[in-house]
């Protein structure tokens, strides 16, 4: 295989022969008469090309030396429901891939509109990719406009991502591949996004079951909570898979991805589907083809039911397993009864034999949590135990628990909404943010100056040998005076805060001025410092779309653009604005 990362195919099944020019659509409209497609993003530049051009663009691929960076990603657009000849993807079969999917799905009912296409219908292959996993979500306004569900697979990753800051080894044999999705919050609460590991790690585990996979091997394929897969193989335990899922908010809806590694073919002494069962004809085309039909009917009922896992709970856990918790004194042991609704923590009972109680919600350690492993190391709730080191250990988890809990309920939308509205409206917002600032200023004065005058008054009274009968006097008159002066103390209080205000406008309108025109003047300089002259042009297009962009002026210039036809020779090349961060350049697939 290639030691750099080869052009891509982005096909779809044969059934739905219009989903690529649908994914095309969404990136831009169609422009007659072009040459080119061109999709730039934070984190790479998305370069499409025709049908036509296949053979030539991957010959040049496989020719080229390995660089230290890739800037540019080349995706070959299969129109049409057409498939590359086999020989450009000898290590995947995109023709059985879509087979083995259209007869999968006859055995399970859809809740979908059956028009539309669905999980697995449109796949981006490549046989040699940097990462599937990061080119998603790296790449936020590709991935925003891109229309879901969409699969991208590839047969070797060179910096493949696992959990956290884990690399996941991306060795020959191994199935590995994303899967975006997407739901409205309005409709699909955001503390259930939690589930969705499980849901996907359960449609892995089912898939492998399958008869024509494992048959009569099928026991031995085991979940490791919350995410992981392994498999018994001779003597030894040993892990097969792994889930990763990210999200990311913008516009009222979650994007979720779902990184997706499996080892099928693998020769020891990594463990495999293929040592499980010899005599089976496992292909990685068979296997990715099971799991999307399998998870299809899972992700249509888990969104119908707004999130709830409860539909899945026997499927997933054996809910008659005893497990040990280590960090009470003594250790106790507890029944697994299910998953609690709210976190998706593993919620049990105490045994018989430990008097029974209410429940105790455990979390893994560490990155997983073994079924068969009869130990569990980190308590969630339970009483307080003797053992003060074990007990301050079980509050420490339960601080951090609920700590994640609110970081990925409270204040990752919370910044979602934030960065959502600044990049809508950068200028309002810089304005908002100073002039929410500065408005903290005369509250700050205003408590200073009655502290010091609250100290000083006191001081007088009684440290200046002041007797009791005067300061009793001072007292009666001040709350005389108090009543009297009250309707003066408001006025002059609110006329404090409206000049306050006033000047707080006024500032934060001049700062945040300054700060744009500054903002303006560095974009210049870095764009001239990096594309010459041509980057002064480049200037003015962000400008416009800078001061310009909102809903309400896009909405317009849509209706007027609709209105008004495009004309245009062959030989032109018509360039859309997208986002701010984006520039995309069309180019109509010649035959």
């Amino acid at each position: 295989m290639a030691s750099h990362p080869l052009p891509q195919f982005l096909t779809s099944n044969p059934s739905t022969p219009s989903a690529v020019a649908s994914v095309l659509d969404s990136l831009a409209s169609p422009n007659v008469g072009s040459q080119l497609t061109e999709f730039v993003d934070k984190h790479d530049t998305f370069r499409f090309y025709p049908f036509s051009d296949r053979v030539e663009i991957l010959r040049e691929a496989r020719s080229q030396s390995p660089q230290e960076e890739q800037p540019v990603r080349s995706i070959i657009a299969c129109l049409d429901g057409r498939l590359p000849e086999r020989g450009l993807t000898p290590l995947f079969d995109l023709g059985l891939y879509y087979q083995v999917l259209s007869e999968a799905r006859k055995q399970y009912e859809s809740l979908l509109d059956p028009d539309a296409w669905a999980i697995g219908d449109v796949l981006l292959y490549g046989e040699t990719v940097t990462s599937t996993q990061t080119m998603l979500e790296k790449n936020p306004a590709f991935l925003s406009k891109l229309i879901p569900p969409f699969v991208s697979l590839a047969t070797q990753q060179l910096t493949g991502r696992g959990r956290g800051t884990n690399v996941w080894y991306s060795p020959s044999g191994c199935l590995q591949f994303s899967l975006h999705l997407r739901v409205p919050l309005s409709e699909f609460p955001a503390n259930k996004l939690v589930f969705i590991q499980y849901l996907f790690a359960l449609a892995v585990s089912e898939a492998c079951r399958e008869d024509s996979v494992l048959g009569v091997h099928a026991g031995q394929v085991k979940l490791k909570w919350p995410n992981d897969l392994y498999a018994f193989i001779g003597d030894e335990k040993k892990k097969i898979g792994g889930i990763l899922v990210n999200t990311s908010f913008m516009d009222g809806k979650v994007d979720i991805v779902i990184g997706c590694g499996l080892n099928v073919l693998n020769p020891p002494p990594l463990g495999s589907l293929s040592q499980l069962s010899p005599g089976q004809n496992l292909s990685m085309e068979r296997i990715a083809a099971l799991i999307m039909a399998r998870f299809k009917p899972f992700w249509e009922l888990f969104v119908q039911e707004r999130g709830s896992f409860e539909p899945f709970n026997k499927l997933y856990l054996d809910s008659n397993q005893v497990i040990t918790l280590t960090t009470t004194n003594p250790p106790k042991t507890v029944r697994i009864v299910g998953i609690t609704p709210d976190h998706g923590l593993l919620r049990t009972v105490p045994t018989e034999k430990e008097g029974g109680g209410g429940f105790v919600d455990i979390q893994p350690d560490l990155n997983s949590f073994d079924f068969v492993q009869d130990m569990s190391h980190h308590q969630a709730s339970g009483q307080p135990q003797d053992d003060l080191a074990a007990y301050f250990k079980n509050s420490v988890s339960t601080v951090h628990l609920y700590a994640d809990n609110f970081e990925h309920d409270v204040v990752k939308p919370a910044f979602a909404s934030s960065h959502m509205f600044f990049k809508e409206r950068p200028i309002t917002a810089t304005f908002v943010a100073i002039f929410s600032l500065l408005s903290f200023l005369p509250v700050l004065s205003f408590v200073s100056v009655q502290r010091s005058y609250s100290t000083l008054y006191a001081s007088y009274i009684f440290e200046s040998g002041t007797s009791l009968f005067v300061a009793v006097a001072v007292v009666t008159f001040a709350l005389l005076a108090m009543v009297l002066a009250c309707g003066l103390a408001l006025i002059a209080f609110l006329s404090f805060l409206l000049f306050a205000l006033f000047v707080n406008f006024f500032t934060a309108l001049f700062i945040t001025g300054l700060v744009t025109f500054a903002y303006l003047l560095l974009r210049l300089a870095m764009l001239v410092r990096e594309q010459g002259s041509a980057g002064v042009s480049h200037w003015v297009a962000e400008i416009q779309d800078f001061l310009l962009h909102s809903p309400s002026v896009n909405r317009a210039y849509a209706a007027l653009q609709s209105r008004s036809p495009m004309h245009g020779s062959d030989s032109e090349t018509i360039v859309a604005q997208a986002t701010p961060a984006s520039t995309i350049a069309y180019v109509k697939d010649e035959k």
